[in-house]
């Protein structure tokens, strides 16, 4: 007997994805730098830029951790995209109603956004 949801084994994927990304990208932005860093002088290897260019990017990864989640998982991607590409009423609403475990998609979206004009022009009109 299955028990599991297709949102729950969507979402698990998501997390799962997120989970592999937060596992490589620190070796590519933490460990490897410090990996040459530490080896390259004692296989006789010097190149001074090196000494510019790997802490830089070893600073990057706390950036790149709190990013991964955002993207990876579609709900916070969403999120992120109102946030940042909505007006401010329309951000308003949607949060509300996301913080209320309530759908949100592109197509609610639009509908909503349609009675928020209406409203706000019968509100300028004076007819509440």
């Amino acid at each position: 007997m299955n028990t599991r949801s297709m949102g729950t084994m969507r979402f698990q994927k998501q997390l799962f994805k997120c989970l592999i990304y937060q596992t490589v990208i620190p070796l590519i932005t933490a460990y490897f730098p410090v990996g040459i860093c530490i080896f390259a002088p004692i296989a006789g290897f010097a190149w001074p830029p090196l000494a510019f260019l790997f802490p830089n990017i070893c600073c990057i990864h706390p950036l790149f951790d709190g990013l991964v989640v955002m993207f990876t998982v579609t709900e916070y991607r969403l999120f992120v995209g109102v946030v940042c590409f909505t007006s401010d009423e329309e951000s308003k609403l949607i949060t509300r109603r996301l913080m209320n475990g309530e759908e949100w998609s592109p197509i609610i979206h639009s509908k909503e956004t349609e009675e928020l004009e209406k409203e706000h022009s019968m509100v300028l009109a004076g007819n509440h």
